[in-house]
């Protein structure tokens, strides 16, 4: 409990698990590494310190490959992060996680929003298929719609006639 799994390919993409509850049966792959907090140091704060843009921007700058950029994890233990005072990592993290909680509880909101508005358009199609909606009326009063256009009716010119018209101007300029 308290280490921070990270992701040691594509680490920009802040494949990161902050492990909050003891989990006994826990296996990693060996695309990841473990990083376990030291005694002065606060364990959330090292999971927020590894998904900063600075932290990840360094890993992504040491990271060796273009199709599969990696880090070894000894390089990636190498590093020197700031760690400022216990008392200063709990309030950061603090912070942290109250702002997050209102992302989250926004998000959670948004995607309950989402949900009713699909309940509510499937349950509308449905009664206007079965007929308990009467859309007659409302659609009566809808404006026309334009006829549709054939393929090839707009009018366009060819490419090959621009080109010759560039063609014919640079010719007269004395360009080739």
């Amino acid at each position: 409990m308290g280490d921070t799994i990270i992701s040691t390919v594509r680490t920009y993409l802040k494949a990161v698990c902050y492990v909050d509850r003891d989990a006994e049966a826990l296996v990693c792959s060996t695309g990841f590494a473990v990083l376990t907090p030291g005694p002065s140091t606060q364990p959330k704060y090292v999971s927020y310190l590894v998904q900063s843009n600075t932290f990840t921007d360094r890993v992504t700058a040491e990271s060796v490959g273009t199709a599969y950029p990696a880090i070894a994890e000894g390089r990636l233990g190498s590093f020197y992060v700031p760690v400022p005072p216990l008392p200063e990592q709990t309030a950061i993290v603090e912070y942290l996680d109250a702002q997050t909680s209102k992302l989250d509880t926004a998000i959670a909101a948004a995607r309950r929003e989402f949900e009713l508005l699909r309940e509510y358009r499937e349950r509308l199609i449905a009664d206007v298929v079965t007929g308990k909606v009467d859309v007659r009326e409302v659609a009566a009063q809808l404006p026309e719609e334009p006829p549709d256009q054939e393929a090839g009716t707009e009018e366009e010119e060819p490419v090959a006639e621009e080109l010759a018209t560039v063609d014919s101007q640079e010719e007269a300029n004395g360009e080739e």
